[in-house]
């Protein structure tokens, strides 16, 4: 999401949990899984799956392996 970011694309992160989008949309950090990196203003998480995948010209999987099937098959 950084690299895409900086390189001037705008970035939508599903974010699974809500209180990481929370923390990510109001002080710009995930605080619970990258405490310390300031994320990219072009950054703008969503706890929608759909949201986050309208629209899109680009898909970029970063998902865990224990999560994929769970989420792949939402």
């Amino acid at each position: 999401a950084q690299l895409c970011a900086r390189n001037n694309l705008d970035v939508k992160l599903w974010c699974h949990n809500p209180l990481v989008a929370d923390s990510i949309k109001n002080t710009g950090y995930n605080t619970v899984y990258m405490p310390g990196l300031k994320l990219h203003t072009a950054i703008k998480p969503t706890i929608s799956l759909k949201e986050a995948l309208s629209n899109s010209s680009w898909i970029v999987e970063a998902i865990p392996v224990a999560y994929l099937r769970s989420v792949l098959l939402a």
